[in-house]
């Protein structure tokens, strides 16, 4: 607040003055993927653009175990009464600023929200989290997520879950061994009842380099591909409609990946979630899995709630600063000798101390803040932006007789496969 009052580096989301939204989730594998830790971290959402960095993500609590471990799950249970005890209630600083917290955003990868909000894993019948979708209906096209009565899907409702849990832990003890040799007659009650909740959830809202670089390349090996005389016409077909499926993907991507967005580009995120869906169940195989169902319907939905609340997208919800975190965590262990496993946490907690909190009481105004997005790297390529005579959005070199679009997109088979992802319609061809 002090270094806010100096140099303006604080977002009040709805013009809710000295309101700070909070956004808390745990990941494993800080200190490598083969060594078993988990680290819970905390970051403040007012900093805009600042989440994404590890210095904005402060450490709570690390623990060596895995991130689905009962002591972490206990810890949750503690956290949650934590946050209920603090949220809405205002705070005065030593300074004398008067604040009220908000917890707004849990941030995990799907197996920590599933495992700490007592639901079965991504296996199960009700496989989403984020709405009552099963294995039987994932593959609905023109289908939607919402409270409204002509939504096909509906978001978890909380004292449904909670009835769900009782009914659960009642025909747990009519078993004899319920976590190993009955296990399955567990997951099948569950499957009955419609749901996928085992165990009381927690509370609150859940929600690289490398994919911008397939996301600006993947249309060259898709031409290569297509430059085989031999090939077949259902081949031909398959290839068209992959590269069809990554384009809608990477604009999609390139839309909720943003902190910023407005209306506009809400829709526009809708419409390119939904024909990256459908083009997967029309061409590339009837298994719609559920990352597929999770980026045609749950990103969307997600990021138009987000927006609906604060007014800006899902890129407030990314885990990039906590990933950072977790290389910085790691270093702090590498560059102090002769640590043992057993003390490296108490290790980890100091450096953090000093630098995170005790360095910046002495000096607040140390800490820079970036108010402004920094430019970086979009996931159009820079030879589209450069030189848009030259090249076709999908990013190959640009066809002379077209001169807007290259070989594969200007053909008539990316012709079909547009209309017939508009019409949600199957496409047939000779083979």
């Amino acid at each position: 607040m002090t270094v806010n009052k100096e140099n303006p580096c604080l977002t009040w989301f709805n013009n809710e003055k000295n309101v700070i939204y909070a956004a808390i989730g745990a990941d494993g594998a800080p200190f490598g993927k083969d060594d078993n830790a988990t680290a819970y971290l905390v970051s403040f959402l007012n900093l805009f653009q600042g989440v994404q960095s590890c210095n904005n993500n402060h450490l709570l609590f690390g623990a060596n175990c895995e991130e689905d471990h009962p002591l972490l799950k206990k810890y949750t249970e503690h956290l949650t009464k934590e946050m209920e005890e603090i949220e809405g209630k205002c705070w005065k600083t030593e300074r004398g600023y008067e604040v009220t917290f908000k917890l707004k955003l849990i941030l995990a990868d799907q197996k920590w929200v599933a495992s700490m909000s007592g639901e079965l894993n991504n296996a199960a019948t009700y496989f989403s989290s984020f709405a009552n979708v099963n294995q039987d209906n994932k593959g609905t096209m023109g289908s939607s997520i919402g409270e409204h009565s002509s939504a096909t899907w509906k978001p978890w409702n909380y004292d449904d879950r909670m009835e769900t849990v009782k009914k659960v832990e009642k025909f747990k003890k009519m078993l004899k061994d319920p976590v190993t040799k009955e296990r399955s007659k567990v997951t099948a009650f569950i499957s009955k009842e419609r749901s996928r909740q085992e165990y009381a959830p927690a509370r609150g809202t859940f929600t690289g380099l490398e994919s911008k670089k397939f996301s600006w390349n993947f249309a060259f090996a898709i031409q290569e591909l297509l430059n085989f005389d031999s090939i077949k016409q259902s081949t031909k077909l398959k290839l068209h409609a992959l590269a069809f499926a990554a384009l809608q993907l990477r604009e999609a991507v390139a839309i909720y990946s943003r902190i910023e967005v407005d209306r506009e580009l809400i829709q526009k995120l809708f419409l390119k979630c939904n024909n990256y869906f459908h083009t997967n169940c029309l061409f590339l195989g009837n298994a719609v899995c559920p990352t597929t169902w999770t980026v045609g319907y749950a990103i969307p939905y997600h990021c138009n709630q987000l927006f609906e609340s604060i007014g800006y997208g899902l890129g407030l919800n990314t885990m990039q600063g906590r990933e950072a975190k977790h290389i910085k965590l790691a270093k702090y262990v590498q560059n102090t000798c002769n640590v043992r496993k057993s003390d490296r946490w108490w290790v980890v907690f100091r450096h953090e101390f000093v630098s995170i909190v005790w360095m910046r009481e002495l000096d607040p105004m140390s800490t820079t803040y970036q108010s402004k997005r920094k430019p970086g790297k979009s996931y159009v390529p820079n030879r589209i932006i450069k030189n848009p005579g030259r090249y076709c959005f999908c990013g190959n070199t640009m066809e002379p007789e077209s001169n807007t679009k290259c070989v594969a997109c200007c053909s008539d088979i990316m012709s079909m496969i547009q209309q017939s992802v508009t019409d949600s319609k199957r496409l047939i061809i000779d083979k």
